[in-house]
């Protein structure tokens, strides 16, 4: 496992206070069905957010990547109350786990409700993975089995990697 350790004087404390967070890109989406997706190099942050049963991407910036929903809205119910979501198929990278995801992602006002992150990692994902976190230290780490793999329903031909 590659421990992640967050910036700051005091480790323990910006662990309790940020979560273990991890820098990721989100590639832009296709235009078409024949397209695939494409990093542009842009660094996210995100939250390992055991509580979320699904991952979600900042609705923003789902808009401004031109994510493609990929089904009807979703009812749910997150901390902070009842949500509407329009399922996006994306594609993400996380350098510092050398893996890359695909799949169904949820859509949620991340940005617009204060939160210093822009995706949230969610069971879907944590599933595939072992992840320890030492509050003493200050430091979290994530191992995944695979350095590629699709989560969630697709409903979608688009090869991410065509």
């Amino acid at each position: 496992m590659r421990p992640i350790d967050p910036h700051g004087d005091e480790l323990p404390i910006v662990l309790e206070r940020y979560g273990p967070t991890a820098r990721l890109d989100i590639a832009n989406g296709p235009q078409g069905v024949v397209q695939s997706f494409q990093f542009h190099q842009r660094e996210y942050t995100a939250l390992i957010d055991t509580g979320a049963r699904m991952s979600s991407i900042d609705v923003g910036i789902a808009e401004r990547l031109n994510l493609p929903i990929i089904g009807p809205p979703i009812d749910g119910i997150a901390a902070s109350g009842p949500f509407r979501s329009d399922p996006v198929l994306a594609l993400i990278h996380l350098p510092d786990f050398e893996t890359t995801v695909y799949g169904r992602f949820l859509t949620l006002p991340l940005v617009d409700q204060g939160q210093p992150v822009q995706v949230l990692i969610g069971r879907d994902i944590l599933r595939r993975g072992k992840l320890s976190y030492d509050g003493i230290a200050g430091i979290w780490a994530i191992e995944f089995d695979l350095p590629t793999f699709t989560i969630g329903a697709t409903q979608s031909s688009t090869n991410p990697t065509s």
